[in-house]
C-alpha cells in the first residue's frame, strides 16, 4: 500500500501544483469560454491516456518510452510557447496575437500534460491484481487504498493551489506561474536525455551520463522546488488578502461637534470611514478565511509528501541488498544454466564479467508452466540499479515499480531489457556476444 500511495503523489503532485496556475490565467485573458477550452484540452489529454493504458495492457503495440517521448516533446514545445507569449504581454498587455498564442499553447499544454502524467498512473493500476489473486484479496485492496490515498492528498493540494491562484493578482501569479512551469520543463527535459541516453540515440558521453545520474538520484528535488514555489503562491495570496481585509474594515464613527441646526439634513462624506460598505468587509473577511483554510491544506498535503518521500520511502526500501550472482556454466560461446535451478519460479540473478573487467548482471524467473522470463538486471529508464524480489513481486530498486511477472523478457516501461536465449535439452543458453555488448549499460 506504501509504494502505491508513494508513487501516485511523485507522479501526479508535480501536474496538480502546475495546472491550476495555468487554469487561472487562462480565464482571466480570455474568460469563461478560454477556461472551458482549457478543460477540454485536459478531458483529450486524459483520454489520450486512458486509450494508452488500454492499448498497453491488451495489446503489444506500444512501448512506453516512445509514448513518452512524444508527450514530453509536446509539453516541452507548448510550455516553451506559452512563456513566449506570457513575455510578450508583460510589455503589450491587450495584444490579440499574444493571447491567442498564450490561450492555445495552454490549452494543449495542458493536454499533452494529462497525457503524460496519467499515462504512468493509469498503466500501474494493472498492477493491482497479479496473476494468481483476486478481486477481493486483502493485497489487492490495500494497493487501491494506497493508489486513492495518494490521489486524496494530491486533490486537496490542487484544490488549495487553485484557491490561492485566484486570491493574488496576475502580476504576482506570472513570476510564480513561470517559474513552475520553467521547473518542469527542465525535468521534461532531462527525462527525454535519460531515454535518448539508454537507447544509444545521442553520444554517450562521460558528462551527459553524470548529469543523468545525478537527476535520477535527485529526481525529487524538482517535485520539492515546484512545492517550495507553491507555498510561496500561498503566502502571497495570504499577503494580498490581508491587505484588501485592511482595506474593507469598518472604521468606528466619531462624534462630531454641533452645529446651529439648518433648513437641509446633515450629510456624512462618502469617504468616511464610517460609511465603509459592512457587506464589502463580510466578504473580504470570507476570502482571507478561505485563504488561509486551504492554504493550511495545501502545507499540510505537502507535509505529507514529504514524508512520504523521505520517510516512507526509507521506511519502504529498509534493508534492499540485491541477492548474490548464481554460478554460470561456461559452454563454448555460451553461459548455460540448468532449468532444474530455475524452477521455483522466484527471481535469480547472474553474472558474466567481460574481458575488460565489467559485470553483466542479468536474471531469469519463470513465469508458467512454459515461459521464461530474461533480461539484463538494468532497464532503459533507471540504469543497472537492479531488480529484487518483495512479497513473490519482482520490484525496481531504482524507482519501486513492481513488475508484471508476465511482461518480463519484452521491452517497455522499467522492464528488464530482454536478453535473447535459447532451452533446449533442460538446459537455458545465452550466447556470450549479446552479454559482451551489453557491457556499457554497467560500466
Amino acid at each position: 500500500m506504501l509504494e502505491y500511495f508513494i508513487e501516485t503523489q511523485q507522479h501526479t503532485l508535480f501536474l496538480a501544483l502546475l495546472l491550476p496556475p495555468l487554469g487561472i490565467s487562462v480565464s482571466r485573458v480570455g474568460g469563461r469560454p478560454a477556461f472551458r477550452r482549457f478543460l477540454v484540452g485536459l478531458a483529450a489529454g486524459a483520454g489520450a491516456a486512458v486509450a494508452l493504458a488500454l492499448l498497453k495492457t491488451f495489446t503489444g503495440w506500444i512501448v512506453t518510452e516512445y509514448w513518452s517521448m512524444g508527450f514530453m516533446a509536446g509539453v516541452l514545445l507548448f510550455g516553451a510557447l506559452f512563456l513566449l507569449a506570457d513575455l510578450r504581454l508583460v510589455f503589450r498587455r491587450n495584444e490579440r496575437r499574444a493571447q491567442g498564442l498564450l490561450l492555445w499553447s495552454a490549452l494543449l499544454l495542458a493536454a499533452f500534460l494529462a497525457a503524460y502524467v496519467l499515462r504512468g498512473d493509469l498503466v500501474a493500476i494493472r498492477e493491482f491484481i497479479q496473476a494468481d489473486e483476486s478481486l477481493f484479496d486483502v493485497a489487492v485492496v490495500y494497493r487501491a487504498l494506497g493508489w486513492l490515498g495518494g490521489l486524496l492528498v494530491v486533490a486537496l493540494c490542487a484544490a488549495g493551489t487553485t484557491v490561492a491562484a485566484r486570491g493574488v493578482t496576475e502580476n504576482a501569479l506570472r513570476p510564480l506561474r513561470s517559474a513552475l512551469l520553467l521547473v518542469y520543463l527542465v525535468y521534461g527535459i532531462l527525462s527525454t536525455v535519460q531515454i535518448l541516453y539508454a537507447h544509444h540515440m545521442i553520444p554517450r558521453a562521460s558528462w551527459i551520463r553524470a548529469v543523468l545520474q545525478v537527476s535520477i538520484n535527485q529526481g525529487d528535488a524538482f517535485l520539492y522546488a515546484s512545492m517550495a514555489l507553491t507555498v510561496a503562491l500561498v503566502v502571497c495570496a495570504l499577503v494580498a488578502q490581508r491587505r484588501s481585509l485592511a482595506a474593507a474594515r469598518p472604521g468606528q464613527a466619531t462624534a462630531a461637534p454641533e452645529a446651529a441646526p439648518t433648513a437641509d439634513p446633515p450629510t456624512s462624506s462618502p469617504s468616511s470611514p464610517s460609511q465603509t460598505n459592512p457587506a464589502l468587509w463580510r466578504k473580504a473577511r470570507a476570502a482571507w478565511r478561505r485563504v488561509r483554510r486551504w492554504g493550511t491544506v495545501v502545507v499540510a498535503g505537502m507535509a505529507v509528501t514529504v514524508l512520504s518521500l523521505t520517510v516512507g520511502v526509507a521506511y519502504n526500501e529498509r534493508g534492499i541488498e540485491l541477492s548474490p550472482a548464481e554460478p554460470l556454466e561456461y559452454v563454448g560461446t555460451t553461459v548455460q544454466v540448468p532449468l532444474a535451478s530455475i524452477e521455483d519460479g522466484h527471481l535469480h540473478r547472474f553474472a558474466h564479467v567481460t574481458e575488460a573487467g565489467t559485470e553483466v548482471r542479468f536474471i531469469i524467473i519463470k513465469k508458467n508452466a512454459t515461459a521464461y522470463g530474461v533480461g539484463l538486471d538494468a532497464c532503459n529508464v533507471c540504469g543497472p540499479t537492479g531488480y529484487y524480489e518483495r512479497d513473490d513481486q519482482v520490484v525496481c530498486k531504482m524507482c519501486d515499480v513492481v513488475m508484471n511477472k508476465q511482461t518480463i523478457g519484452f521491452p517497455g516501461g522499467c522492464n528488464p531489457v530482454p536478453l535473447g536465449f535459447e532451452v533446449k535439452e533442460g538446459v537455458l543458453s545465452i550466447e556470450l556476444s549479446l552479454l559482451e555488448q551489453e557491457a556499457g549499460r554497467f560500466e
